[in-house]
């Protein structure tokens, strides 16, 4: 009897050494987050006035979780004085039907994706037209690249970051309903990876 009991007590060591470093498998993770914005403004003279409409659209991604896309446009006037006043806005987001951007933050795609649009002012929010957005963005010169790593606990686990991503400047075709643009843009993209150990 007493052999048995020195049998199990050694079984239960032994699993008692095991079981933390079962326990203590590490779970990777990786992924990538994709920004891109596009920005045209155009002015034309009406009488002693200057009329300008400024016009941009953002598009975000993050992995397979959401892909969003916004637009905005905005209307004002200059007068001879320089006295500002602001005519007409509309703003709007909605889930992207498809928007990437290409390693190195070389390239982007927003394909055709509907949004409703929104007049605002402090007091409410008017619905308005309903538009097809598209975008496509081109670097106009080398990117700049960063990259970093990270560690921090929190309680029994451990985790541990990396990432590097790219950012460029770039040109940018992008439409809103029937209107085609031509403008400035930026582009980014970050793969990240974050490693978790719990003991």
């Amino acid at each position: 009897m007493r052999r048995l009991i020195v049998i199990l007590g050694s079984a239960v060591l032994l699993l008692a050494s095991v079981s933390p470093a079962m326990a203590a498998r590490p779970i990777k993770s990786s992924g990538a987050w994709q920004q891109a914005n596009a920005f045209s403004s155009s002015c034309e003279t009406q009488g002693a006035n200057t009329v300008c409409t400024d016009v941009g659209i953002d598009a975000f991604a993050f992995d397979d979780e959401f892909s969003d896309a916004c637009v905005w446009m905005f209307t004002y006037s200059v007068g001879r004085n320089g006295q500002f006043r602001p005519i007409s806005d509309a703003s709007g987001c909605a889930p992207a039907s498809s928007f990437s951007v290409a390693a190195g933050a070389s390239s982007a795609q927003l394909s055709a994706t509907q949004v409703q649009l929104y007049s605002c002012n402090q007091r409410t929010c008017v619905a308005g037209d309903t538009v097809t957005v598209a975008a496509s963005w081109t670097a106009i010169s080398g990117s700049s690249t960063y990259s970093g790593r990270a560690t921090y606990t929190d309680g029994s686990c451990t985790y541990r970051q990396s990432w590097s991503g790219a950012s460029s400047q770039a040109s940018a075709s992008f439409s809103v309903g029937t209107t085609d643009y031509v403008g400035d843009g930026f582009i980014l993209r970050e793969d990240f990876t974050v490693t978790e150990r719990c003991r």
